[in-house]
């Protein structure tokens, strides 16, 4: 029986890991809490508990190698030297500022209107050669050129 609570454990900790990962690893984490709303919502409807439920009381041993997957992609991806140099100096918005206006449209301002720190992919390169070349290849005014 002590197994199945340790199994609870393990599940609620593997969802903690992959939420506070989310936060960390990107700029957007305060939005992250509407995605929670929708999956509490979902759960509801989808009678995912049920589920949850079902793979911790069957298969507490596959749960518990689960944690220790995630456990140690988490660990590996958030003890980067470059993670405390891409939230420094960055404001942060926490659940007692949310509910102060002023702080909020302060943190939204300088949130908005900084510079985005991610680097454009290869996919991304593609696809914009492919829509400039489709754009030129049609006359301006028909609707090939505006994809």
């Amino acid at each position: 029986m002590p197994i199945l609570y340790i199994s609870g454990v393990f599940m609620g900790a593997v969802f903690f890991l992959l939420g506070a990962y989310y936060i960390l690893s990107t700029d957007r984490g305060f939005q992250f809490m509407g995605f929670i709303y929708l999956f509490i919502v979902m759960a509801v409807f989808l009678d995912i508990h049920l589920m949850l439920e079902k793979i911790i009381v069957e298969h507490p041993f596959l749960n518990f190698g689960t944690f220790l997957l995630v456990f140690y992609g988490v660990d590996r991806s958030l003890n980067k030297n470059s993670l405390s140099r891409n939230h420094c100096g960055k404001k942060f918005l926490g659940p007692g500022k949310s509910m102060n206006i002023q702080k909020a449209r302060a943190f939204h301002k300088d949130f908005y209107f900084r510079k985005p720190n991610w680097k454009p992919s290869s996919f991304n390169e593609i696809i914009r050669e492919f829509a400039e070349k489709r754009m030129r290849q049609c006359p301006s005014m028909e609707s090939g050129r505006y994809i």
